[in-house]
């Protein structure tokens, strides 16, 4: 629930982006997966949440009917991603078994989750992304995961990315109370 008078401002965006108005302090705080955040003595990063993924599909994908999947299999649908963090885009490609210099087949490339997840629900892309990220896609039945064996752990440590030693506005320290009471609250539903 918003409080009266309060003026959010809500900016989609790479972390790199992100980092960036930070630092010139064009922006209090912001929530993004702290594998890309380089160790840095200026930022103070809080942990909120690990989000597993990795992969999922749209309902009706021709590879749902099949009973066992590896990444390899994947590779001639292609990809629809966040921008990936450099460790689990090296795994992937070490797991679909590809030479050094051919790419990861990520054929569509967006900071937009919603953009991301209309493009999914309507081509045959395997979408590459943290589950909680499209819940309601997932509890409606849109969008499905895509078990794929012999995968490692793949998540995103999501978390809020602040400068050391700066105190936040009122609105940002609510907006952050706000969001990990929501995060308490999903992790306990589970």
């Amino acid at each position: 629930k918003v409080k009266p008078g309060l003026r959010v401002a809500l900016q989609v965006s790479h972390s790199r982006h992100l980092l960036d108005y930070l630092r010139n302090e064009e922006i209090e705080f912001f929530i993004g997966d702290t594998q890309m955040i380089p160790a840095d003595a200026q930022l103070c990063v809080t942990p909120l949440t690990r989000q597993r993924g990795p992969f999922a599909c749209r309902n009706g994908h021709p590879l749902l009917t099949h009973p066992e999947r590896s990444v390899r299999s994947l590779l001639p649908y292609g990809f629809a991603s966040l921008t990936l963090p450099a460790a689990i885009r090296t795994a992937l490609h070490q797991l679909a078994g590809l030479p050094p210099e051919q790419a990861l087949p990520i054929h569509f490339e967006s900071d937009d989750v919603g953009l991301l997840k209309q493009i999914v629900s309507e081509e045959d892309l395997i979408l590459i992304i943290a589950h909680p990220a499209i819940a309601k896609e997932l509890a409606e039945g849109s969008l499905v995961t895509l078990p794929v064996e012999g995968l490692p752990d793949f998540f995103a440590e999501m978390g809020v990315v602040q400068l050391r030693g700066r105190t936040l506005s009122p609105a940002a320290q609510w907006a952050i109370s706000t969001l990990h009471q929501q995060v308490a609250n999903d992790e306990s539903a589970v």
